[in-house]
């Protein structure tokens, strides 16, 4: 997802598991930006579990 110059989400892509195929773009964007994939999904799952223990007070 980007935000474009209105300030509007733009989804580059929805599916059940982003990055698990051969034409994703998160897969190329993590590698552009020296990023481990497992890393980055380990760290996205932290924090959506963190957020949803803060959520529920």
């Amino acid at each position: 997802m980007i935000i474009d110059g209105d300030d509007v989400a733009q989804f580059l892509e929805v599916n059940m598991a982003p990055g698990m195929t051969d034409t994703s773009t998160w897969p190329t964007g993590l590698h552009a930006a020296v990023l481990d994939f497992a890393v980055v999904c380990r760290g996205l799952a932290a924090r959506a579990r963190d957020h949803r223990d803060v959520s529920r007070g």
